[in-house]
């Protein structure tokens, strides 16, 4: 029985313990809870009545100088006051909680804490009506400032950019230095009107203030490329250009433009478009005379070529008038023919015509029929010897334009005719070149009328096509400003990729005609 009573005291003793222990363990957190509540209680009404006077003594501030705000500076001075006693109240009770928290009396500590509860809703509510009528106000405040602060920030940093920059921009370098002053100035004088007048008219002032801060940024780094443009770049270019010449003249009226418009201090927008209408026109010039240096280079190697056809046809005709006195009236025709040529090579030579191109394409197919003619007559000659070293000169001519020919058949379109014209040139070339001791007069003509038309259509094509880039050349700047014309432009570029020169040609011509084109 003694046994039993033991055990059950033990057993007793146990959950009386675990009860202890429990209670201990829920007291604990209890008042932990309490004291973390606390403290971020005391921190959040100690801010918030700090910003809130903050905000009261800014109104009254404004309220001195404008009557608008004194209705509204004195709702919120009575809401401050009511916080303020409510605030003084909460730590009166916050106070006794933590003393009760330090004492770990938690009933006394529970019933404390819901006082401060129903207190800290009456604070919150009378905040809430205290930042209802002041957060406008507080939100614009804050808007001018941070606005006032970024423009101080910018100023600044122009300010050292001029600086370490002025060596680029010595011309501008002390207009830059006023503005900028005066815009510092206006900045400092707009900050101070938020205490004297409508914080919303202030606001906007300092929004339009803070564009032209950033125009001006936008102003000072155009001017260093701009200064280096008008005081460098340009008058190296000028330099290289032939002095007396059309072009050198008429860029350098332009460029004198752009420094008295520079001069007048005129937008830098202005200087920016006369700046890049003149790099427009210099780079038009110098794409001009590319072209015309290239196209000088091919005339003057066909003309070397040509001179020299013409010398040995000259002294071939002599040596037939030596040997073939019978012949000596066609042969003398074929001379005064040939002499005909060398004054109207002469005028090509010497001429100034855009179109000196196509003469030359021309008088070289007189040349070839020239040829003809003697090879002709030649044919009539007995003379066997004279007729063998005639035809094995006339022979390599017909090569040397038959070479011609082959190198250049890319430039017409590889359809199934002009692929059948050239295979049939090629295999009677072959025939007549596998063979020289035994050649047949027929197959020679055939082989002079086949060349001459693959000739002539190689030739009008290559025309086209120089005409065509030239004209595309004259016209590519109004690309960029006019979608049709980049269009019409793209479609005439596929056409001559696929060698339809001719149309191609037209079609630029017609748009040029179509859109009224300044052609250069």
């Amino acid at each position: 029985m003694k046994r039993y009573l033991i055990i059950g005291i033990i057993i007793f003793v146990a959950i009386v313990f675990e009860i202890a222990l429990f209670f201990l363990l829920y007291r604990r957190s209890k008042l932990n809870r309490y004291k973390e509540n606390l403290s971020q209680w005391t921190k959040t009404i100690k801010q918030t009545n700090s910003n809130n006077f903050a905000t009261l003594e800014r109104i009254k501030t404004l309220a001195k100088k404008m009557n608008s705000y004194l209705e509204k500076c004195k709702s919120l001075s009575i809401i401050y006051e009511k916080m303020h006693i409510c605030s003084k109240d909460l730590s009166s009770h916050m106070q006794q909680l933590n003393n009760y928290i330090r004492q770990l009396k938690l009933k006394k500590s529970t019933q404390k804490y819901k006082i401060i509860i129903q207190k800290i809703e009456t604070y919150n509510d009378l905040n809430t009506e205290f930042k209802g009528l002041s957060d406008t106000l507080n939100n614009q405040w804050k808007i001018v400032e941070s606005v006032v602060i970024n423009s101080f920030s910018l100023i600044n940093q122009l300010r050292n950019f001029i600086e370490n920059d002025k060596h680029k921009i010595p011309n501008s370098y002390n207009s830059l230095k006023e503005e900028l002053n005066a815009l510092y100035n206006q900045t400092i004088e707009l900050e101070n009107q938020k205490e004297t007048k409508n914080i919303q008219d202030v606001a906007a002032l300092l929004n339009e203030h803070d564009k032209k801060l950033r125009f001006f940024a936008n102003k000072v780094s155009h001017l260093i490329i701009i200064e280096d443009l008008i005081f460098n770049y340009i008058p190296q270019k000028l330099n290289k250009l032939e002095p007396n010449s059309t072009a050198s003249q008429s860029l350098n009226q332009e460029y004198l433009k752009i420094v008295d418009n520079f001069n007048k201090q005129s937008p830098y927008q202005k200087s920016v478009e006369l700046i890049r209408n003149w790099l427009f026109n210099y780079h038009n010039h110098w794409s001009y005379l590319n072209n015309v240096k290239q196209l000088e280079t091919y005339i003057n190697s066909h003309i070397k070529n040509i001179e020299k056809q013409l010398h040995s046809i000259k002294k071939f005709i002599d040596c037939i008038l030596q040997l073939n006195s019978d012949k000596n009236s066609e042969i003398t025709q074929l001379s005064v023919v040939l002499d005909k040529m060398y004054t109207e090579f002469e005028n090509i030579k010497h001429s100034s015509n855009k179109a000196i191109f196509i003469e030359l394409d021309s008088f070289i197919e007189s040349i070839i029929k020239l040829v003809a003619n003697i090879n002709n007559i030649v044919i009539k000659i007995n003379e066997e010897a004279i007729q063998q070293d005639y035809q094995k000169y006339y022979l390599s001519i017909l090569r040397y334009w038959y070479i011609n020919v082959i190198n250049n058949k890319n430039y017409i379109e590889q359809n199934a005719n002009n692929i059948k014209n050239i295979g049939a040139l090629i295999n009677i070339y072959e025939k007549i070149y596998s063979n020289l001791d035994n050649i047949s007069q027929v197959n020679i003509d055939v082989f002079v009328d086949k060349l001459l038309n693959l000739y002539t259509t190689i030739k009008t094509a290559q025309i086209y096509e120089f005409m065509t880039k030239n004209l595309i050349e004259s016209i590519a700047y109004k690309r960029m400003e006019n979608p049709h014309i980049d269009a019409v432009i793209n479609q005439a570029l596929v056409q001559l990729q696929n060698r339809e020169q001719k149309q191609a040609f037209k079609l630029i011509k017609n748009l040029i005609n179509k859109e009224k084109i300044n052609v250069f």
